[in-house]
């Protein structure tokens, strides 16, 4: 993926693409891949608006789709369409919300579900109960840290996601594209969802506390209650800020196990984890965009491409 080899792959694929080499990396028919490539190589920077319109190009600029983790602190001012920038030399150097896509699209709402083989979930008195089984968590087996035991997230729909991604791309250079200089490259998109997961932690060198032959006795996980919020038409979760899970030994939950006696039985160290997913396009990708509306006569670091396709204006924090 274009922005995530070496510099020098980098400069590399820069000098040997065309203008247009957002093209290039997507997965889009192969008719129309080929097509879009013809019209591009012989229309000039004057006459490409006529040979292109926005329903065509904007399809071709599929984003790159990164989940990961993010701070309590972040998770805070993030919703469903906000816009976060990210800059990289090399490596990711963390993300930051610099505005939001105005938007009453549905979203989609995944409660905590279960992630771990062989684990099951049931209803308890006091909410969904996680339940692990003898011999789980053996020490041949080994816990991924990067792999939820379980999980929940809400999400734009599909169609909501379209939206969302045409306002946001028709308006982005007026947004961000000035700051697009230089030898930093950023890539800046959309959330499209939000969630929280509970990972096993890294014991950071500690004795491990699993047992060869798993944990002895059934155990549950009884994770806190995630509230979704509305602020203004924007959408994004609530969690408390702390008690957010606990081991038990009791399918109804009312006796918790301290840390101390879950390592003594076995049980892997948790850690509770905010966790969200951007469509991300590459820097490369709004240059293309800019150059396809100044084609068009338009001004991109203006209004003029918003007011002509009736978008709602991206709010810029």
């Amino acid at each position: 993926m274009p922005g995530m080899e070496p510099d020098d792959e980098i400069q590399k694929y820069y000098r040997q693409s065309s203008p247009w080499h957002s093209l290039l990396d997507h997965e889009i028919p192969e008719i129309t891949f080929a097509l879009l490539i013809r019209q591009m190589h012989a229309a000039s920077s004057n006459t490409v608006h006529q040979t292109l319109d926005w329903t065509d190009f904007c399809p071709t600029l599929v984003p790159l789709w990164l989940k990961g983790l993010i701070s309590r602190e972040i998770q805070a001012k993030l919703c469903l369409g906000s816009v976060v920038t990210e800059a990289f030399n090399g490596f990711a150097e963390g993300f930051a919300p610099v505005g939001y896509v105005p938007n009453s699209c549905a979203f989609e709402t995944n409660e905590w579900s279960m992630l771990y083989p062989n684990g099951k979930v049931t209803q308890g008195a006091l909410g969904k109960r996680f339940t692990f089984p003898a011999g789980s968590f053996r020490a041949s087996q080994g816990l991924d840290d990067d792999s939820p035991l379980i999980a929940m997230a809400i999400r734009l729909a599909d169609t909501g996601k379209v939206d969302v991604h045409s306002t946001w791309l028709a308006q982005a250079n007026k947004c961000i594209g000035r700051a697009i200089t230089g030898t930093t490259r950023y890539r800046s998109g959309v959330v499209s969802t939000l969630g929280c997961a509970i990972f096993p932690q890294n014991q950071d060198g500690s004795p491990s506390t699993l047992r060869p032959e798993g944990i002895a006795q059934e155990v549950h996980i009884f994770p806190c209650s995630v509230a979704i919020k509305s602020e203004g038409g924007r959408i994004g979760l609530e969690f408390p800020e702390v008690d957010q899970f606990y081991w038990s030994l009791d399918p109804l939950g009312k006796t918790r196990l301290t840390q101390k006696e879950s390592d003594a039985l076995g049980f892997p160290r948790l850690r509770f984890c905010f966790v969200t997913a951007v469509n991300f396009w590459h820097d490369y990708q709004y240059s293309a965009l800019s150059a396809f509306w100044q084609a068009r006569g338009l001004n991109p670091h203006s209004n003029d491409v918003a007011e002509l396709l009736g978008s709602a204006l991206v709010e810029v924090e």
